[in-house]
């Protein structure tokens, strides 16, 4: 720890704010199994659980009538570019995944 406090403090008469933590996002890239075709959907989201709902509900075009479908693989990131450049390596088969 670098000595610093959380706490407001009294600077010039004023008080100045408490440092604020920076909320990173998570972005996954993730694998479907298609229930009725066996066949899989590669994609990346910042909401997994919202977005495996979209799928199963029938609101993404490509997967509307694949349904129903099963996460079978996830990968998490700290960023949204490593997460597109995952996915594209998975979808171009250069990237090592293994299927449960």
């Amino acid at each position: 720890m670098n000595g610093r406090s959380a706490t407001p403090k009294l600077v010039s008469g004023r008080i100045r704010p408490a440092p604020q933590t920076i909320l990173t996002s998570m972005y996954f890239v993730y694998i479907l199994l298609s229930e009725k075709d066996n066949k899989r959907y590669i994609g990346f989201t910042d909401d997994i659980e919202r977005r495996l709902l979209e799928h199963n509900a029938g609101k993404v075009k490509s997967t509307k009538n694949r349904r129903p479908l099963k996460l079978i693989c996830s990968e998490q990131f700290g960023n949204k570019s490593a997460a597109i450049k995952r996915e594209r390596e998975i979808k171009n088969k250069k990237g090592k995944f293994i299927i449960p």
